[in-house]
C-alpha cells in the first residue's frame, strides 16, 4: 500500500514539476511507514503464538516457527524502508537501483545463513538473524541515498514531520491495496490451517 501510494503521489508531483512537493511526500511516506511498521513489528512479536496456532502449528513445528517468526517480525521496519526507497525510485523511473540492492541483500543472506545456522550454532534463529542482518546492512545505504545523496527526489529533516493532509492522501490511495493484500495473506493462514 505504501509502495503504491508513494509511487502514485511522487509521480504526480514529478510530472507537474513540483520537486519540493515530491520531496515532502517522500518524507511523509518514510515517517508514516516507520511508525506503522514499528507497531506491526511489536504486534507481530506478541501475536506470534496465536498466528501459528491459527495456521495449525503444533509440537516442534510450533516451537521452531515461534523462534523464527518472532525474530522475523523485527524485519518489518527494515522492509518498509526498502519499500519506501522502491516507491521513490520507481516514481522517478529508476527500477534498476532497488533491484540491484535487493539482489545484493539476497546474496548476502545466502552467505550469512550457513554462518549463523551452523558456525554460530543458532539453528532456525540463526536463519532469521541472517535474513534481518543482510537487509539491515543494505538499508543503511538506502537511508544514505534517501537523505544525503541529493539526486532527484530526496528526504529532508523538515519533510519527515507528519502532516495530516499528506498522510490522509497516502492512506486514501494505499489502503485499498493494503486491504487486498492483507485479505489474501489472511486467507492463506486459514488455508494452511485446513491443509494441516
Amino acid at each position: 500500500g505504501m509502495n503504491i501510494s508513494g509511487t502514485a503521489l511522487i509521480s504526480q508531483h514529478i510530472g507537474a514539476k513540483e520537486s519540493n512537493e515530491a520531496n515532502k511526500v517522500a518524507g511523509q511516506i518514510f515517517s508514516f511507514s516507520l511508525i506503522l511498521s514499528s507497531v506491526f513489528a511489536v504486534l507481530g512479536y506478541i501475536l506470534t503464538p496465536y498466528i501459528l496456532k491459527a495456521m495449525g502449528a503444533k509440537g516442534n513445528l510450533f516451537n521452531y516457527s515461534s523462534q523464527y517468526l518472532r525474530i522475523m517480525f523485527f524485519d518489518i521496519p527494515i522492509l518498509y524502508i526498502v519499500f519506501v526507497f522502491g516507491a521513490i525510485r520507481h516514481a522517478q523511473g529508476d527500477t534498476k537501483t532497488p533491484m540491484i540492492l535487493n539482489v545484493g541483500s539476497v546474496i548476502l543472506n545466502i552467505i550469512l545463513d550457513p554462518i549463523f545456522i551452523f558456525t554460530f550454532k543458532l539453528g532456525i534463529s540463526g536463519a532469521a538473524i541472517a535474513t534481518i542482518l543482510s537487509k539491515a546492512l543494505f538499508s543503511f545505504y538506502i537511508i544514505y541515498l534517501m537523505f544525503f545523496k541529493r539526486d532527484g527526489i530526496y528526504i529532508t529533516k523538515e519533510s519527515i514531520r507528519l502532516k495530516k493532509k499528506i498522510i490522509s492522501k497516502i492512506i486514501k490511495i494505499g489502503l485499498p491495496a493494503s486491504l487486498g493484500q492483507a485479505g489474501s495473506a489472511i486467507g492463506f493462514i486459514f488455508l494452511n490451517g485446513f491443509v494441516v
